[in-house]
């Protein structure tokens, strides 16, 4: 009987340490737990990225990115228009990373605020992202009174693209901009 506990406890333990093992290379790197998945697509991160933060796709939920996508010859005041290849590879990243199709708990709390029928186009119309940042568009700094756009998340949050948006690692001052 004590050998076959100790065989068991040894398949409990090995089994305890998979499981560590896979939460965090998942959902850790370095010194901190991502909030959200990181961008990993490569053309996602050159198209997107090549004029601003490429935003985390568990940010929005898959359907408002679809629209965003639909939308890019006037994206913001932009023509950010891309050939029907590259939009349908960036269309199939997104739908699959979007915040309702996510694992990590930001994004999931994210698609449980947006209601069923909303298609944001931005992060910050999100219920979510209101309750985080309130109702302001431009957030001052601290001491100095400056103001910055809360459309800019890598000026407070420098490894946003990353996914890490913990407010307990906030870097905001001037220099961020």
């Amino acid at each position: 009987m004590p050998y076959r506990l100790g065989w068991m406890g040894g398949v409990a333990f090995l089994f305890m340490g998979w499981l560590v093992f896979a939460y965090s290379s998942e959902h850790k790197q370095g010194d901190g737990k991502r909030d959200v998945a990181p961008v990993e697509n490569a053309l996602y991160r050159a198209e997107c990225g090549s004029c601003h933060l490429a935003y985390p796709p568990g940010l929005l939920p898959s359907r408002s990115w679809e629209k965003i996508l639909s939308g890019l010859e006037e994206h913001f005041g932009e023509n950010a228009e891309l050939s029907g290849e590259l939009r349908v590879e960036l269309e199939d990243y997104l739908r699959k990373h979007g915040a309702d199709q996510s694992s990590y708990r930001r994004s999931q709390k994210i698609a449980a605020s947006i209601p069923a029928q909303q298609m944001p186009l931005r992060i910050s119309e999100t219920a979510y992202f209101r309750h985080e940042h309130g109702e302001h568009r431009l957030v001052k700094i601290p001491g100095s009174g400056e103001k910055i756009s809360v459309s800019r998340c890598e000026q407070c949050h420098p490894r946003a693209e990353q996914g890490f948006f913990d407010e307990h690692k906030l870097r905001i001052s001037s220099r961020n901009r």
